[in-house]
């Protein structure tokens, strides 16, 4: 990230988004909804800030960086309707203030700063390996004998951000969501983005900056 105090519109969204996730948005002013979007946020975060905004759950002060997706020029599985925006969470930030500036009052500027993960003794890492090795293995069986499928947790029917936006294959980063991560770090996090867990255990390991504590959770909760 370019600096330590970045200026974003502040989204909320009903659910959380964690890095390396794929979004969709409506767009028209016409349509409402928990995932629909002002086109003057996705207009002023091109202008100004290189097409991100901040991204964060219900009641969170950590959330995404949020990178709008160009999806004129990259293809996709289905079509995207008119009307549709696509992003992809990027790096996780801390909301430290909103300020003067926004397009409007439910999309206020906000200053943020970037999150980083705490550094692990070697004893550890070995630890954190030997946790993502075993859910690596835990996801390989499940998708070889279709014991489970790991959905994107915004896509969950009562918060309306699955197909009442779009059809996710009309993403056109979606092919990568399927794809498990090798990094433990990144592994931890997209975990936590696919169990079946509620929005504040979410908030919590995205909050979290042990990666081996985030892997952890999962076994118990």
């Amino acid at each position: 990230m370019p600096s330590d105090k970045l200026f974003r519109s502040l989204v909320r969204l009903p659910a959380v988004i964690f890095p390396g996730q794929a979004v969709s948005f409506t767009t028209r002013k016409t349509l409402a909804g928990p995932f629909a979007l002002d086109p003057r946020v996705v207009t002023s975060a091109w202008r100004n800030h290189e097409g991100r905004v901040a991204v964060f759950g219900p009641g969170s002060r950590i959330g995404v960086e949020l990178h709008f997706v160009y999806d004129d020029v990259l293809d996709s599985i289905e079509p995207t309707p008119l009307g549709v925006g696509h992003g992809m969470g990027l790096e996780r930030v801390r909301l430290s203030r909103t300020v003067l500036g926004g397009v409007s009052d439910e999309h206020p500027l906000c200053e943020v700063v970037p999150l980083v993960d705490e550094v692990l003794t070697p004893a550890r890492e070995e630890r954190l390996a030997d946790e993502a090795a075993a859910a690596r293995e835990l996801i390989e069986r499940g998708q070889r004998t279709n014991s489970f499928y790991l959905e994107p947790s915004h896509h969950d029917e009562e918060i309306g951000g699955g197909e009442e936006v779009c059809d996710p294959r009309c993403h056109p980063l979606w092919p990568l969501q399927q794809e498990v991560p090798e990094d433990s770090r990144e592994l931890s996090l997209w975990l936590a983005s696919r169990l079946p867990l509620s929005t504040g255990l979410r908030i919590r390991l995205i909050s979290n900056l042990c990666p081996l504590r985030r892997l952890q959770v999962r076994s118990r909760d």
